[in-house]
C-alpha cells in the first residue's frame, strides 16, 4: 500500500499499461516449514516468523492439488477484520501487531498483505479475501486469487488482490466492483492530498503473474 497515513495510537515495536497475460505462474514452495498448512489452510505466525527471522525465503506462490486440477495459492496475513473499522498495521516481517487505528469506513471483506512479496515502495502486495466467514486479525489464510482490482494513487500502481479462501469462491462482478469502489472512496475521503483513482477488476492469470513479478527477491 502506497498511502500509510500516521497512526492515531501506537500498540506495538501496513493500472494503468497493465495488460492482461496468459501466461498461469505456478512456483515451488521452498520453505514449506514456514508456511505448514493446518486443515483449514490457516495457521498461526509463529512458524513464519521463525523462519523469516532466520532468513529463510519462500516464493509467494504454491501449488495445491484439487483432485485432477492444480490451483495456485498464496498466503495471506489478514490485519483489517470484515466490518470492522479498525485499521491495524502488522510489521511485515516479524508479524507483530505495530499500530491500529480508526478507519473511515469499515471494511467490507478481511484485508491484510500476501506473505513473500515486495512492491516498489517497500512493502508487501495488499489483498481482499473475498469470504463471508468470520476471520480474525493476525490470521494466515491459504488463499486463491481470483481477481486484480486497478488503484491508482497520487500516480503510482497500489493494486489490489482479490482472493479466495482455498476451495471456496466468491461472485467477480460489477456489484463487487461496486462494493470495492465505494469502501475505497470512503477510506480516502478524509485525505485530500491523497487522489486515488479505482479502475477495472482485471483476471486471475493476470492477479497470479502481478504476484509473481513482486516475489521478495525477484
Amino acid at each position: 500500500m502506497v498511502h500509510r497515513p500516521e497512526p492515531e495510537r501506537l500498540v506495538g515495536h501496513s493500472a494503468e499499461g497493465l495488460t492482461d497475460s496468459g501466461a498461469g505462474v505456478a512456483c515451488t514452495l521452498l520453505i514449506a516449514a514456514a508456511v505448514a498448512a493446518s486443515s483449514s489452510g490457516r495457521l498461526a505466525g509463529g512458524e513464519y516468523r521463525t523462519a523469516v527471522m532466520r532468513g529463510d525465503e519462500f516464493s509467494p506462490l504454491e501449488r495445491m492439488e484439487n483432485g485432477d486440477v492444480t490451483d495456485t495459492t498464496v498466503r495471506v496475513f489478514v490485519e483489517s477484520e470484515a466490518g470492522s473499522d479498525v485499521r491495524r498495521v502488522f510489521d511485515e516481517t516479524t508479524l507483530e501487531l505495530r499500530s491500529e487505528r480508526r478507519a473511515s469506513a469499515a471494511y467490507p471483506f478481511p484485508y491484510g498483505f500476501i506473505l513473500g512479496t515486495i512492491t516498489d515502495d517497500g512493502t508487501a502486495v495488499d489483498c481482499f479475501v473475498l469470504t463471508a466467514e468470520r476471520i480474525h486479525s493476525g490470521t494466515i489464510v491459504r488463499a486463491e486469487p481470483v481477481g486484480l482490482l486497478e488503484q491508482i494513487e497520487n500516480g503510482e500502481i497500489d493494486h489490489k488482490v482479490l482472493a479466495v479462501p482455498a476451495g471456496g469462491s466468491w461472485p467477480v462482478d460489477a456489484s463487487l466492483q461496486g462494493t470495492l469502489r465505494a469502501f475505497i472512496s470512503d477510506l480516502f475521503r478524509p485525505y485530500a492530498d491523497v487522489r486515488v483513482e479505482v479502475g477495472r477488476i482485471l483476471g486471475a492469470d493476470v492477479a497470479i503473474a502481478f504476484i509473481a513479478s513482486r516475489a521478495h527477491g525477484e
